[in-house]
């Protein structure tokens, strides 16, 4: 049995547009799926079963045709450019808030309208930490 616990798994779709998982550093540990979920999860099954270890970690490497990488790469980094954008904007609106409301004494209503937000964002903009947590970022709920 195999001490080894973490995996490098390559995904490939087939001529039937089924996904073929394989794991090169365990011959014959390969399984397909319908989806990429379904493969990756009769993977861990199969690398489970093959090691005789119920706790894989599994590295995986998904293979596309390059026009289709490079679209998942252009859509991943227009994200990442999405999210600090928003980050900066809600910097910018919190700061132009603070500034409304302590060096003006404007109401959070006011300072709303001027900014084009309800009272209740307002309110929620001042409440929320300063950088998104984590789980926010994670699940692609940003503040903003």
């Amino acid at each position: 049995m195999s001490k080894k616990t973490s995996f490098h798994v390559d995904y490939e779709r087939d001529e039937d547009g089924w996904w073929v998982a394989s794991v090169p550093d365990l011959p014959g540990c390969h399984t397909q799926g319908r989806t990429l979920d379904q493969a990756r999860r009769r993977i861990a099954e199969a690398i489970a079963l093959h090691i005789e270890v119920r706790r894989t970690q599994i590295k995986e490497h998904i293979k596309l045709k390059p026009k289709l990488q490079a679209a998942v790469e252009a859509a991943h980094d227009a994200r990442h450019r999405a999210e600090e954008e928003q980050s900066a904007a809600l910097k910018a609106m919190r700061r132009a808030i603070s500034q409304l409301i302590d060096a003006e004494g404007m109401s959070l209503r006011d300072a709303g309208q001027l900014l084009g937000l309800s009272y209740q964002r307002v309110h929620q903009i001042l409440k929320q930490p300063a950088t998104p947590t984590k789980t926010a970022r994670r699940s692609g709920r940003t503040a903003g």
